[in-house]
């Protein structure tokens, strides 16, 4: 096997992150640009993990959908209550969407709570009033729980008289 074989496997596995690994008498070394970008790429898998780290102990996204009755609506609220529906209604605005969107992700949810959930279409009664807003009536409510992990075993008990 040649020498610079290990030398040229590296360079290749490198190159595709845009770094140029600058080489003198077999000793590589990768500019202070390169160590930049490989910077920022460590920087964004440790965020995307972190993120992935703080959905997998919160809770799991809800996803709502609803049938869309309407042919003249701009936009849907979505409201959601910490609580189980029957609970008396403590509703809170959390998000819209758009015109002839049926669906909606609640990424914010914990384990450990139930979620009651609401929806209502909403135009405008003179279109170039923005303070027009009219709204339809609330679709049914509709509810999810998230319970907390089962505790984990006790283990190593002793007795001592």
């Amino acid at each position: 096997m040649h020498p610079d074989v290990d030398r040229i496997q590296q360079i290749q596995t490198v190159r595709p992150l845009a770094v140029n690994l600058q080489c003198v008498e077999r000793r590589c070394e990768v500019p202070e640009k390169g160590l930049h970008m490989i910077a920022r790429i460590v920087l964004l898998v440790v965020l995307f993990f972190a993120m992935w780290l703080l959905f997998a102990t919160q809770g799991v996204a809800a996803t709502l959908d609803w049938l869309d009755n309407s042919n003249n609506e701009s936009g849907f609220q979505i409201e959601r209550m910490v609580a189980r529906c029957t609970a008396p209604d403590a509703f809170t605005k959390i998000g819209d969407v758009g015109q002839n969107i049926k669906t909606y992700l609640d990424a914010t949810t914990a384990a450990g709570n139930y979620y009651c959930y609401r929806v209502r279409a909403w135009n405008l009664k003179f279109a170039n009033d923005p303070t027009s807003v009219q709204y339809s009536g609330y679709t049914n409510k509709g509810e999810i729980g998230y319970p907390l992990p089962q505790a984990v075993d006790p283990s190593q008990l002793g007795v001592t008289p």
